[in-house]
């Protein structure tokens, strides 16, 4: 059986328009649908897993107060090199990305010691390192409501 190319499809081959091989395919969020833990929750309604649901009408949100985490668990270590945070109604001013394979020693991945961010997505690239656990150590707030996350992704790079 013999072939035929249409015109169009001989123009785009030979401008380099259509791509051999398969696409590549997206990052994967490590942190969607797994464990989560944090160290305060406002009500029932703003609960921690909120924030790996990948949902942008639900979120996580702690008290009222400075010095709070939230801690995402991958089940087994993975290669960690970028962190993304959704934030809600308000971000945090100063804070840690940290990794940890046993929930207890942590490690220090990125700092944060100047955000202005009320709301919005900021995203954390570091060296990527072996983690089976990546928390988001909140020191102080940007606004007055308590530390607030819409989605709280993890992935390779």
């Amino acid at each position: 059986m013999k072939r035929t190319l249409f015109p169009a499809v001989l123009a785009a081959s030979s401008l380099g328009l259509i791509a051999a091989g398969p696409a590549a395919a997206p990052a994967e969020n490590l942190a969607l649908g797994k464990n989560v833990s944090a160290s305060t929750v406002e009500s029932e309604r703003l609960r921690a897993k909120n924030a790996v649901d990948g949902k942008t009408n639900t979120r996580w949100q702690a008290k009222y107060y400075d010095n709070q985490w939230f801690t995402v668990d991958l089940g087994k270590p993975c290669a960690v090199g970028r962190v993304v945070l959704i934030w809600g109604s308000s971000a945090a001013k100063e804070f840690k990305i940290e990794l940890s394979n046993d929930n207890k020693t942590w490690k220090e991945a990125f700092a944060r010691k100047d955000g202005k961010l009320e709301m919005g997505k900021e995203s954390f690239t570091f060296a990527p390192q072996e983690a089976r656990y990546v928390r988001m150590n909140g020191r102080t707030r940007v606004g007055r409501a308590g530390f607030s996350i819409v989605e709280f992704e993890i992935y390779e790079k």
